[in-house]
């Protein structure tokens, strides 16, 4: 999506879609639901609705919990931003599920209230978790994805149908193939000159080709020529993009140069 597509009213439906949509999926889970295993390392069910009300309950307005003193206890934290995350978790654990599902309920009408004042231009700043500042198209366009990328985390965790179409899951797929030129250059080490064409089929097909350019810079072109293509569907490349699973499991369609294939599919994750 480039920043003539951009549309305020169109991220604020994918945003509370997102929202609604971990909303409605908690409310149908069962007792022994909240405590299986999903495919983030160290976080089950509960943990994945808990960051998602965690961060909204930031953007709110309302102070982060006191940082976790001794992380020898969590060993699979292991950046400043995966310590952030993991505070926010951490303080809710312990909690009954119907108090997590109490506090999204009463965060979702607020956040909508907040949202109604989105920029319209989609460079204006934009606050998004840990006080990061960045565009509003880019902020709210990672936030959707994080948070409807957390419904499928659940819905796979408890052998529910993954929700690949609605406002969501559309400003999600835009977000990740806005992305794709910077993940080529900056993830994947790739050499300048280095072209993909990714196909993403199914509902919504979209197609876009990246490239490096001489100053290692990843780009969008204008041609449908490169020297690999790899064509998957919305729900792979979410699990690719977000580094869910290893490539290798995912039904990706290889044509060209197979190394530069594989190098922009490993070039992930990049949500953390």
């Amino acid at each position: 999506m480039t920043t003539n597509e951009w549309s305020p009213d169109a991220a604020r439906a994918g945003y509370l879609d997102a929202l609604t949509g971990v909303l409605t999926l908690a409310r149908s889970l069962d007792a022994d639901e909240w405590t299986l295993p999903t495919d983030l390392h160290a976080w089950n069910v509960f943990d994945n609705v808990a960051h998602v009300v965690a961060v909204e309950d930031e953007l709110a307005g309302r102070p982060v919990p006191s940082s976790i003193t001794d992380w020898s206890e969590f060993p699979h934290v292991e950046t400043p931003y995966q310590q952030y995350t993991e505070v926010g978790v951490n303080s809710r654990r312990g909690k009954a599920p119907q108090e997590l599902l109490d506090e999204l309920e009463g965060l979702i009408p607020e956040r909508e209230r907040q949202l109604v004042s989105t920029p319209a231009e989609p460079t204006a700043e934009m606050r998004g978790p840990a006080g990061m500042v960045g565009p509003v198209m880019r902020v709210m366009g990672t936030r959707t994805l994080d948070i409807w990328s957390h419904e499928q985390d659940v819905r796979r965790a408890t052998g529910r149908p993954t929700r690949m179409i609605g406002p969501a899951a559309s400003a999600s797929q835009q977000r990740m193939v806005q992305a794709l030129p910077q993940v080529l250059a900056m993830q994947s080490e790739a050499p300048a000159g280095t072209t993909v064409r990714w196909q993403i089929q199914g509902h919504e097909p979209a197609e876009v080709v990246v490239g490096v350019d001489d100053d290692g810079k990843g780009v969008e072109l204008d041609t449908r020529d490169a020297q690999a293509v790899l064509s998957l569907d919305r729900e792979a490349l979410q699990i690719l993009f977000c580094g869910r699973r290893e490539p290798v499991t995912l039904l990706i369609d290889i044509d060209g140069d197979r190394e530069i294939a594989e190098l922009a599919s490993s070039a992930f994750p990049v949500t953390p």
